[in-house]
């Protein structure tokens, strides 16, 4: 609309001339520089968050960053990759989604992900959590079937108390094994009281039998599965082993609750070895003396009676010396003997020349 608006003017002549204003040209230009004075006053209010300080700190965000770099808001930061965005590429929990590095690396701090830490291209690392059920996994392995390291439901635990509610410190490392049929239990125990150091691999939760221990007093002990403290081995810090018991008498360095088979025993006697029998000293009795003590005692001198032997036993490495001293006491006497015999043959031809003469 146009409107003619009489304006006086004093030119010259000094006379009023009627001047006609366009009045919709004039808003415009209003309206624009209203806009252009708003923006200019306004910039500084919304910008004032992102700030370049003379700290040298560049702050999104904040006014006062206190780090070179610091963003701070509340929606989420989406990272590029090959000038591409991806929406939601980090979480508020900290999350690192697939897609942020082509599907190759994956980090979370939520127990609730799916997914937390994993690089699922042929060389694999793994971390991660199942569901709302914390379910611990760990695997490294360079390149697909080939050497790797797995565990699943493994545990890293410590504690000022022992298992039992006595005193001490504890840590535990333990993870659930699983084979075809059946899960195994594998646990590490380092336990520190008034009676145990411990270092232990366990095979039963429960009753912890198929059990490797390493005491503090350099203890190493089996357990035979299902039966809890039945020993299959014990290496006793003082020098002694043991296998299907642990029960050694301390004048014994090994003990077999067992029968052994084997291909070949070496024994080395510390004792004299019975050469001491050719001895010209040696007291060889004479076969009347040695008869008399048979026949009163129903077993050879120096040897064990049959009573004995039952009850405790025998040393194989003595029983085999005083074996040798009776066979070369049994020599001596087949030795004697044939003298005695090569002297009769004499007499007996001696005396069958006397009768032909």
């Amino acid at each position: 609309m146009i409107t003619e608006i009489p304006i006086q003017t004093i030119d010259h002549k000094s006379q009023f001339k009627t001047l006609k204003v366009n009045v919709t040209s004039m808003r415009l230009r209003l309206i624009l520089s209203t806009a252009i004075i708003v923006v200019t006053v306004s910039f500084p209010v919304w910008s004032q968050t992102n700030s370049f300080p003379t700290s040298g700190n560049v702050g999104i965000g904040t006014s006062a960053p206190i780090h070179l770099f610091e963003v701070n808001m509340e929606d989420n930061v989406d990272l590029c990759e090959g000038g591409t965005a991806y929406a939601s590429s980090v979480y508020n929990a900290n999350y690192l989604p697939e897609k942020a590095f082509d599907n190759e690396f994956d980090l979370s701090t939520d127990a609730w992900a799916t997914e937390t830490l994993y690089e699922p291209s042929e060389s694999w690392i793994a971390y991660h959590f199942t569901s709302s059920v914390i379910v611990n996994k760990l695997r490294i392995h360079p390149r697909k079937n080939y050497t790797k390291v797995l565990f699943d439901d493994f545990t890293i635990e410590a504690s000022n108390n022992s298992t039992d509610g006595s005193d001490g410190n504890w840590t535990v490392i333990e993870s659930n094994m699983q084979t075809i049929d059946e899960f195994k239990w594998f646990e590490y125990d380092f336990v520190n009281n008034s009676a145990y150091e411990w270092y232990r691999i366990r095979g039963n939760a429960q009753h912890h039998s198929g059990a490797l221990y390493y005491i503090n007093v350099g203890e190493i002990e089996m357990y035979q599965p299902e039966v809890e403290f039945n020993n299959i081995l014990v290496a006793k810090a003082n020098g002694q082993v043991g296998i299907g018991t642990d029960d050694i008498p301390s004048e014994y360095k090994v003990g077999i609750n067992g029968r052994m088979i084997l291909e070949e025993v070496n024994v080395m006697l510390s004792t004299n070895w019975p050469d001491y029998v050719f001895e010209e000293s040696y007291p060889l009795k004479s076969l009347e003396v040695l008869d008399a003590y048979i026949s009163e005692n129903r077993h050879l001198p120096g040897l064990p009676k049959a009573v004995d032997v039952r009850h405790e036993g025998i040393n194989v490495g003595e029983m085999n010396a005083k074996l040798l001293e009776k066979i070369e006491e049994l020599t001596l006497y087949l030795i004697e003997q044939n003298e005695m015999i090569l002297e009769l043959k004499k007499e007996v031809t001696q005396l069958k020349m006397i009768n032909q003469k």
